[in-house]
């Protein structure tokens, strides 16, 4: 089931945020969609190129459970909108933010997210 990181460590304390981290949407959305698309054409090994339901998700999110011989996987799918609009709204709120005059800070952060660092964001 779907949960936000806090819900996560509140469940489970002994686990650390790299740790809820290496299986959240953003580092599946990187590893199995990004890389896997740039490098292999295709989705990688955790990664379904197809929805499971017949309409799109809410979420944008959609998982395919595979028995291949009696081995059963579970697959994640990514809406290919929900990516879209996503990156869509990342750019304008940076592109609005620069139209004030501002500028968007790009520091090395020391450490970064998927490794425990950053924001917590729900």
């Amino acid at each position: 089931m779907d949960k936000f990181e806090n819900e996560i460590l509140g469940i489970c304390p002994s686990l650390n945020r790299k740790e809820i981290r290496a299986f959240s949407y953003a580092t599946l959305l990187y590893e199995e969609i990004r890389c896997s698309y740039s490098h292999q054409y295709g989705p990688g090994a955790k990664a379904a190129s197809w929805n499971m339901g017949t309409q799109p998700s809410r979420t944008g999110v959609t998982y395919l459970n595979e028995d291949s011989n009696g081995i059963y996987k579970r697959y994640i799918h990514f809406d290919v909108q929900w990516i879209g609009d996503g990156a869509i709204a990342v750019a304008s709120a940076i592109d609005a933010i620069e139209h004030t005059g501002m500028t968007v800070q790009r520091n090395d952060p020391g450490t970064w997210w998927v490794d425990g660092g950053g924001t917590n964001v729900p």
